[in-house]
């Protein structure tokens, strides 16, 4: 394969990639990160819980 047939097939079908607006991005960002922190405090409750179980299991 010809390399500038290559680069020129990249360049259409790059050409063809519809990019996301600014404020979607920015949206999109937000809504991960705050269901990132609302999983980390799901799992740091739940830890706690099992941790708390296991001392009183091993108290005895």
């Amino acid at each position: 394969m010809n390399i500038i047939k290559f680069i020129e097939e990249v360049k259409q079908e790059f050409s063809k990639i519809t990019w996301p607006k600014r404020a979607n991005v920015i949206q999109m960002t937000i809504m991960v990160v705050i269901l990132a922190s609302l999983v980390a405090v799901f799992f740091f409750g739940v830890d706690q819980l099992f941790g708390y179980i296991v001392q009183l299991l091993f108290k005895r």
